[in-house]
């Protein structure tokens, strides 16, 4: 969120003994004051600079991975007929505790900042949902959130903001022109589509626009509860199902490599989802295989 700018105080000292006309002519011709012992010192503070107001839909100018990691974010609103970094999903208020105390925690492996981070995803997983969508197509869209900058935070700014921006081509800003609403819900053009690359730990992901061996088709769900505590995630027949899933659901372009079953916890507290994928035989860009619209 935008800064605001500190107080600061304005006064000066008057010294001893009477200025001379010679030190006001010199300090006059500098743009100064001569010090005079007859005039009263005053404390004068600056009013809060304006904080930049969010609505959900707001639209924000490109930013890097790092922005968007960092826990503030001095971006404001931009209007929403050309190309945009992200768009605002949520903006919530910091409640107590974290309300009453100098500034917010906002380092997740800190407890304290582990609790803030649980309560902000309480409010922000449900508002990605209604506003991206759940459709089968699978993006390469993430939420952000951010908390007032530690001038803000003097002047009494509580509020959080979420926001959703995808991955962007390596060293790049993230931009798109598609509004991001709905997005997952219908067809998604190469930036906002997710894809794979073989990374020295296996498989990451990355911009579709940088080179990459998997292209993320659609979601399946599984029909199974996360919560099911007889639920076993390494169980063979799991992955044969979700292969089995992905065959029905995605068409396999003859000159691919085959298909890419992935299953995946979509929402927290959601069911069990396969997340399927095409395959190709070497490093492509852009998007190599047409996807099938929603269905």
């Amino acid at each position: 969120m935008l800064g605001l700018a500190m107080m600061v105080a304005l006064g000066g000292c008057g010294g001893g003994g009477e200025a001379s006309a010679d030190e006001i002519e010199q300090a006059a011709t500098e743009g100064g004051t001569a010090s005079d012992p007859s005039e009263t010192t005053t404390t004068t503070t600056t009013e809060p600079a304006p904080v930049a107001e969010f609505e959900v839909g707001d639209c924000l100018p490109p930013a890097t991975a790092d922005q968007l990691a960092a826990p503030s974010d001095p971006r404001e609103p931009i209007p929403c007929d050309g190309h945009r970094g992200g768009e605002v999903i949520h903006v919530g208020t910091i409640p107590e505790p974290w309300s009453d105390r100098p500034y917010p925690p906002r380092v997740d492996e800190d407890d304290d900042g582990a609790d803030l981070a649980r309560m902000v995803a309480g409010e922000c997983w449900p508002a990605w949902e209604a506003y991206v969508g759940q459709g089968p197509m699978v993006s390469n869209l993430r939420w952000y959130w951010f908390v007032p900058d530690p001038d803000a935070w003097d002047w009494g700014d509580r509020r959080f903001r979420c926001d959703i921006a995808g991955v962007a081509p390596e060293g790049a800003e993230f931009a798109t022109a598609v509004s991001l609403r709905g997005a997952e819900d219908r067809a998604l053009p190469a930036e906002l589509r997710a894809c794979l690359a073989e990374g020295a730990g296996g498989y990451v992901e990355v911009s579709c626009l940088d080179p990459h061996t998997i292209e993320l088709s659609r979601w399946v769900d599984l029909g199974i509860d996360v919560d099911d505590p007889s639920l076993d995630l390494d169980d063979p027949s799991l992955m044969e199902r979700a292969t089995d899933l992905c065959f029905d659901h995605v068409h396999q372009p003859p000159d691919s490599a085959g298909l890419y079953p992935s299953v995946r916890n979509r929402f927290p507290g959601g069911a069990l989802m396969v997340v399927c994928g095409i395959a190709s035989h070497e490093p492509v860009e852009g998007i190599h295989f047409v996807v099938e619209p929603p269905r």
